[in-house]
C-alpha cells in the first residue's frame, strides 16, 4: 500500500510532492516507524522520475537541428577512377641503339672519371681496372688504352699492356695515333727496332703529324734503310719547309762525314697519358 502511495505521489506535480502531509505520509509518522528510509526511497524515485522526464519522447517531432539534418540532400561518394597511361611510344631499332650508346658512352666517362681519381695513387690496379670497364662499353679512343698501358709497363707488366696496345688498334683500325703509340713502345720500351718500323709505316701511311711522324725517320736510319730514310725526310720536308729536325737529318745522310748522330734529335718522348695531365 505504501509502495503504490509513493508511485502516486511522485507522478504528481512537485508542489503536492512537498506538502507537509505527503511527506507526512511517507514518513510513517503517528505509528512509531523510522521516517528516513522511507524519505531516502522517496528522494531516489523522484530523481529517477526527473531524469525520465528530461529524454525526449520517441514519438515527439524532431527538433529544428534534426529536421534539418534529415533535410540535407544525400551525396553519393563516386568511386575514384584514374584514367590509364597510354603506352609507351614503340622504338625503332635505330632509336634505341642510339639510346643504349648514349647510355653506355655515359656510364664510360665516368668510369674514366673514376680512374682519373686514383691515377696519382698506388690504386694503379683500380685505375687500369676503371679504365678496362671504360673500354668495354665504350672502345673507340686512343688515351685510355694507351693510359692503361703505360700503368702496366711501367709497373714490369709488359704482356698486358700490349694486349692494350693491341686492342687499340683494333678498335680504331683507321687512327695513325693508335699505331704510333705501338710503335712507339716497341721501339721506346721494348727495343725493339724491327717491329717498331712496321707499326710507323702504318702510321705513316695514314697521315700522322709532326712530330710523332720523325719516329719513323729515325728507327729506318738505325735499321740502316737509309735510302728510305732519306725518302721519308724529303717529304717531312716538303710538307713543312721551316721542320728543322728533317732538314738536319737530310745533312746528315747526306753528309756521311758528319759525326754519327750530329744534329739528330732524341727520340720523341712517350705520350703523356691523360690522367697525368
Amino acid at each position: 500500500m505504501a509502495i503504490c502511495r509513493q508511485a502516486r505521489i511522485v507522478s504528481r506535480p512537485t508542489s503536492l510532492f512537498m506538502t507537509p502531509r505527503c511527506i507526512g505520509i511517507l514518513a510513517g509518522a503517528g505509528k512509531g516507524r523510522c521516517a528516513w528510509p522511507r524519505l531516502l526511497l522517496l528522494l531516489l524515485s523522484f530523481l529517477a522520475a526527473m531524469a525520465c522526464s528530461a529524454m525526449p519522447d520517441a514519438g515527439a517531432a524532431p527538433t529544428s537541428a534534426g529536421t534539418a539534418e534529415s533535410m540535407a540532400p544525400t551525396v553519393a561518394l563516386q568511386p575514384v577512377t584514374r584514367k590509364p597511361l597510354p603506352p609507351p611510344p614503340s622504338l625503332t631499332p635505330q632509336t634505341a641503339n642510339a639510346l643504349a650508346e648514349d647510355a653506355a658512352q655515359f656510364i664510360s666517362t665516368l668510369l674514366q672519371r673514376a680512374a682519373d681519381a686514383s691515377f696519382h695513387t698506388p690504386a694503379w690496379s683500380k685505375t687500369v681496372r676503371d679504365l678496362n670497364r671504360s673500354l668495354e662499353l665504350d672502345p673507340v679512343g686512343v688515351d685510355r688504352y694507351a693510359d692503361a698501358a703505360w700503368l702496366l709497363w711501367s709497373s714490369g707488366k709488359y704482356d698486358e699492356a700490349l694486349d692494350f696496345y693491341h686492342r687499340m688498334i683494333m678498335a680504331n683500325p683507321q687512327n695513325p695515333e693508335a699505331f704510333f703509340e705501338l710503335g712507339w713502345y716497341y721501339d721506346n720500351t721494348l727495343k725493339n727496332d724491327t717491329e717498331a718500323v712496321k707499326w710507323l709505316e702504318r702510321a705513316e701511311a695514314l697521315g700522322l703529324k709532326s712530330p710523332k711522324r720523325h719516329l719513323y725517320g729515325h728507327v729506318l736510319t738505325r735499321l740502316g734503310r737509309t735510302n728510305e730514310a732519306l725518302a721519308f725526310w724529303r717529304k717531312v720536308l716538303a710538307d713543312d719547309p721551316k721542320d728543322e729536325v728533317a732538314q738536319r737529318s737530310i745533312d746528315e745522310l747526306t753528309h756521311p762525314s758528319s759525326p754519327p748522330g750530329a744534329g739528330t734529335p732524341a727520340t720523341p718522348a712517350a705520350t703523356v697519358p691523360s690522367t697525368a695531365k
